[in-house]
């Protein structure tokens, strides 16, 4: 009888473990999430002041060193579409997209949404 309710032991731990990955995967897609859209604004800044998108996203936000769970981030010219690529398991080389609409009133609405992020790892808003 040891034997079953050993294994059942490991796999109470083994479940309580993924549980935890998957906070700590969760928590840093938020703080990815919110960089995602400190760049929005700025990106939206720069639009009202030069009247297009910037080439690059440098043009507009000053990217903090300490962004160590960001691989790249990135802006269409064209679009405004902003990418912002995740450099941790298990969302490695998956990205965050804010895009934007503009508004009647020129002001301009940012949605976030993933392709390739599992959906459990974002937050309602991006989902």
């Amino acid at each position: 009888m040891k034997g079953p309710s050993l294994l059942a032991a490991i796999g109470v731990l083994l479940l309580c473990a993924c549980g935890n990955q998957d906070e700590a995967t969760r928590a840093k897609v938020a703080q990815a999430e919110a960089t995602g859209r400190e760049v929005a604004q700025a990106v939206e800044s720069y639009m009202k002041k030069h009247r297009r998108y910037p080439m690059q996203i440098e043009e507009a936000y000053v990217r903090p060193a300490a962004l160590k769970d960001i691989k790249l981030m990135s802006v269409d010219r064209k679009t405004g579409l902003i990418r912002v690529t995740l450099s941790f398991g298990p969302v490695e080389g998956k990205s965050l997209r804010f895009t934007p609409s503009r508004n009647k009133d020129k002001s301009i609405t940012w949605r976030c949404s993933s392709e390739d992020i599992d959906p459990k790892y974002l937050s309602e808003a991006c989902r």
